[in-house]
């Protein structure tokens, strides 16, 4: 789809995946685009490659799980990419200060209590 038979990377078409099953120009793709995707990019009695194809876009909805229901397209590049792993570790890291701060700043109201 979106790599040449020799593995190189063609942003058009990862653009055009975009153009075509990105419905209401969400910026990325839902569930609902994503089984339209499938259905568009299936070939007959290819039963691996479909699997194969849902396993994929599932693990990827799993490493992303946006908030809103859409994979933005700009993370999904990023998964191409591997930059997705940095910024998922800045979000872990950030998240885990939050709550070390929350902590910390419950721990200090308990003893302000006592």
């Amino acid at each position: 789809m979106t790599y040449d038979n020799e593995g190189r990377f063609k942003p058009q078409n990862f653009e055009d995946v975009f153009a075509k099953y990105d419905k209401g120009n969400k910026g990325g793709l839902t569930w609902s685009d994503l089984l339209d995707l499938w259905k568009g990019q299936r070939m007959v009695f290819d039963f691996f490659g479909m699997s194969a194809a849902v396993l994929e876009w599932t693990a990827t909805y799993l490493l992303l799980w946006p908030d809103d229901g859409v994979m933005k397209k700009e993370d999904i590049r990023r998964i191409y990419d591997g930059s997705i792993f940095f910024k998922k570790a800045e979000e872990y890291e950030r998240k885990q200060r939050a709550k070390a701060d929350l902590r910390s700043s419950t721990s200090r109201s308990l003893v302000e209590r006592a």
